[in-house]
């Protein structure tokens, strides 16, 4: 699950297989901060959740987004997530 951070109305849930371990954010908006949520869940109920902070990448032509794209990866990583970098790049 993420968000704008801070705005729960643009609050997007995600659901994925117990097999699947990768997931693509799309259309986040240039500069904008987001807090991604990470839990696991079944029948009984949802985990704790682990949470991220992060920014999206600047607007095209304004900059190189590779660096923003590199840090949540690696926040993402630290979270749990393997193999991010492969997804986003």
């Amino acid at each position: 699950m993420y968000e704008e951070k801070g705005v729960s109305s643009t609050r997007i849930s995600v659901n994925r297989s117990a097999i699947e371990n990768q997931y693509k954010i799309t259309s986040l908006r240039p500069t904008t901060k987001y807090t991604i949520y990470l839990y696991a869940s079944t029948q009984k109920g949802a985990g704790p959740s682990t949470t991220a902070d992060v920014e999206s990448g600047v607007e095209p032509g304004k900059g190189s987004e590779f660096r923003n794209c590199f840090d949540m990866c690696l926040v993402l990583e630290k979270l749990g997530l393997k193999n991010v970098s492969k997804v986003v790049s």
